[in-house]
């Protein structure tokens, strides 16, 4: 009975989905294509947003920190006061040490994402993942499209069907390998470098101002 059970449960989910049996194994390649594919449309579609967000975090934080570096006074002073309505002590020693020290946070992160910017240039980076994510898209449909093709057909067509998904497996291969070309940082590399040694002497600078801050 428990068998019996077993197979008719099976034929029925075979109906349904309308595959049969000589079938399942074109879909299972057609499922580790597709997933392969959503994968790599998701991921440069994450790479799309981050990337977005990258090409206006530099010129932002740039004119935070040059306005607070220039407006140092007024800002230490700003916040005496609103120490002074809460009824808080009041020390200015401390709340121009209190701006420096942001002053400086925010300087590390500029100094960061300017290092991250000219590593993976955001705007040249936002359009290879835009034109892969356009390509993976479109493989996706396309794959569909095809196999809709066959599975409307009334013969059988097993085959036919293995030879498309071994085309097209090449083909994501091959649009997968021009992405992680155009994404490659090699051709950056001296870039990376000289930017490097230039961080460190800013560092130097930094740490050189912030020691005569202190002894004052």
């Amino acid at each position: 009975m428990l068998e019996n059970t077993g197979d008719s449960g099976s034929r029925s989910r075979d109906a349904v989905n309308g595959f049969k049996p000589e079938q399942f194994k074109p879909m299972k390649l057609y499922q580790k294509i597709k997933k392969r594919c959503s994968f790599q449309k998701n991921f440069s579609w994450f790479l799309l947003c981050v990337f977005f967000v990258l090409q206006y975090s530099l010129p932002i934080f740039l004119v935070v920190l040059g306005s607070l570096t220039a407006s140092q006074e007024p800002v230490a002073n700003f916040l005496n006061g609103i120490y002074q309505q809460g009824n808080l002590e009041a020390d200015s020693k401390k709340t121009e040490t209190l701006v420096s020290e942001i002053i400086f946070i925010l300087g590390i992160l500029t100094i960061f994402l300017g290092v991250t910017n000219t590593t993976i240039r955001p705007a040249e980076s936002y359009d290879i993942s835009a034109k892969f994510n356009n390509k993976f898209a479109q493989f996706e449909i396309d794959l569909d499209i095809e196999m809709s093709k066959f599975f409307t057909q009334k013969e059988d067509n097993c085959s036919e069907i293995l030879k498309l998904l071994q085309s097209k497996n090449e083909e994501l291969a091959k649009i997968i390998e021009r992405y992680n070309e155009d994404r490659s940082l090699r051709p950056r590399q001296a870039d990376i470098d000289l930017l490097n040694q230039k961080i460190e002497k800013l560092m130097v600078v930094q740490e050189d101002k912030n020691n005569m801050n202190n002894s004052k």
